[in-house]
């Protein structure tokens, strides 16, 4: 669609144009083979913070278990020792 004028106060008939247009093209997809597939690969994405957890997990249990001003000189996470996993 590109950049929209983001003044509130004003409406750019440019802008108004490709959300119709946008709106019209999404709209003749909706329903389809082809939709449907989208949305199936959508739902197959792996979207789970389980790697993210698994570092702030890392990062409390250092913390908790060597003490606070210990863990927070910690720069990369392969530096904390296995044990504390």
């Amino acid at each position: 669609m590109g950049s929209f004028n983001v003044e509130c106060e004003t409406v750019d008939p440019a802008d108004v144009t490709a959300v119709a247009s946008t709106v019209r093209r999404a709209l003749k997809q909706y329903d389809t083979p082809a939709f449907q597939e989208m949305v199936q690969n959508c739902m197959a994405q792996d979207l789970y913070c389980k790697g993210p957890a698994k570092k702030w997990r890392r990062f409390f249990l250092a913390w908790v278990l060597r003490g606070a001003s210990q863990a927070s000189r910690v720069t990369r996470w392969r530096h904390l020792p296995r044990k504390t996993w």
